[in-house]
C-alpha cells in the first residue's frame, strides 16, 4: 500500500476541469459528465478513511467474559491475542509487548478497550 497527499492529488484533478461552454451541445454534455466523473473522484478522496500510522500505538483490547478462568489482552490490529492472565492474577505479573510479535503494531497498555468478538458467522462482515 501507498500512501498519497489527498490534497496534492485533487489539486491535480481539479487541473483537468472542462469548460462547459462549448459549440457543440454533444461537446458541453461530454464535458458536464466528465466534470461529474472529476468531481465524484475528488469526493472519494476527500471523505476516503485515513490509516492508523503502523508506529502509532493502539490501545490493547481485552477480553474479560466473567464466565472464563482467563482474561486475554488482544492486538487491536490483528486480533490475535497478545497475553493472559489468570482472573485475580496482578497485573504486573503480565507480559505487556511494547510491539505485537506477529503483526509488529505498536500497542498502548495504559488505556485498555474491551474487545467485543463478532458474533458466530459474521466473520469478515
Amino acid at each position: 500500500m501507498r500512501m498519497i497527499d489527498a490534497d496534492m492529488l485533487a489539486d491535480g484533478l481539479k487541473l483537468h476541469r472542462q469548460s462547459t461552454d462549448q459549440k457543440h451541445e454533444t461537446d458541453r454534455q461530454w464535458a458536464v459528465g466528465y466534470n461529474a466523473g472529476l468531481e465524484r473522484a475528488l469526493y472519494s478522496i476527500s471523505y476516503a478513511p485515513t490509516l492508523t500510522q503502523p508506529n502509532e500505538p493502539l490501545s490493547v483490547l481485552v477480553n474479560d467474559e466473567p464466565d472464563r478462568e482467563y482474561i486475554d489482552y488482544i492486538c487491536p490490529r490483528c486480533k490475535d491475542i497478545i497475553s493472559q492472565r489468570r482472573r485475580g492474577q496482578r497485573m504486573e505479573t503480565v507480559y505487556k509487548c511494547k510491539f505485537h510479535d506477529n503483526c509488529g503494531q505498536r500497542v498502548d497498555w495504559s488505556d485498555p478497550q474491551p474487545y467485543c468478538r463478532q458474533p458466530e458467522g459474521e466473520e469478515g462482515a
